[in-house]
């Protein structure tokens, strides 16, 4: 499970790496309009892979990862998906969590227990 906190506050819940890369565009992840959450809250940071194209538009170069992973940010990286959490935040329809406070249920219990 991969949690997805949009720069517009909406909160996303994906099942997988596959899911995330069909809903998220590589440019979009590039520019920064999401932050990633393990299924415990902790940050997750995109890795861009290769190959990555070249792609010239009006009289600029740019190069363009087709695709990226995410792997855990470490410590001091940014801070948890908790420590995000604000009124700001609203959940995307989803078949796991039906309520932000059954999110935050979760995220709780996931970081007393450590799973």
């Amino acid at each position: 499970m991969i949690f997805v906190l949009g720069d517009d506050g909406e909160l996303s819940v994906l099942t997988d790496i596959r899911e995330l890369r069909g809903q998220c565009k590589v440019s979009d992840v590039e520019y920064g309009l999401w932050e990633f959450f393990d299924e415990s809250g902790e940050p997750l940071m995109p890795i861009f892979r290769v190959p990555r194209v070249v792609s010239r538009r009006f009289f600029s170069t740019a190069i363009v990862s087709k695709e990226f992973d995410l792997a855990p940010g470490g410590s001091g990286s940014k801070p948890s998906l908790t420590k995000c959490w604000g009124p700001h935040i609203r959940l995307k329809p989803n078949s796991i969590f039906s309520s932000l406070e059954d999110v935050l249920a979760h995220l709780e219990k996931t970081q007393k227990t450590g799973d």
